[in-house]
């Protein structure tokens, strides 16, 4: 492709190999990242634990795993949602999980922090959201998508 700058400025330029470096290194620094939080996941312990979940396994979840960032009040999942598309697992800050009965009155269910959960029932059942979950304080929420999470 032919790039025509339209202004004036600098360009930076990275060379393959640095790029190519780079991009491996910071994919291992991930993994690995992952798999220390994952070996922190209650259920995942226990699946190690039991011989359910290889290594290599937990590598393949690892990898498949996606940062997203929260802010205070900002909705995660809606009951109801038919889309579900992923699940979540916290990192760090805390949400709350809150589900409106019949009668029209919102309760809130539980609190869930680091190392914690949610989401993944949509997904196995293949049905709406059963709750609405909002981030309390600033998160950051390992996501796995739903072709992942089939596949693993």
């Amino acid at each position: 492709a032919t790039v025509v700058a339209r202004t004036a400025g600098k360009l930076w330029m990275i060379d393959r190999e640095t790029f190519s470096t780079l991009t491996v290194s910071f994919a291992i620094k991930q993994r690995e990242k992952y798999l220390q939080f994952l070996r922190t996941v209650n259920f995942i312990r226990t699946f190690a634990s039991r011989g359910w979940l290889s290594e290599s396994r937990l590598e393949d979840l690892a990898d498949a795993l996606r940062p997203r960032y929260y802010a205070p009040n900002q909705r995660i999942i809606e009951q109801d949602d038919r889309n579900a598309e992923e699940m979540f697992f916290i990192e760090s800050g805390s949400v709350k999980v809150f589900r409106t009965e019949a009668d029209g009155q919102t309760k809130e269910l539980t609190t869930l922090g680091p190392g914690q959960y949610f989401g993944e029932l949509a997904l196995i059942e293949n049905r709406p959201r059963y709750a609405t979950v909002i981030a309390v304080e600033k998160s950051r929420l390992a996501t796995l998508d739903a072709k992942s999470f089939e596949n693993l």
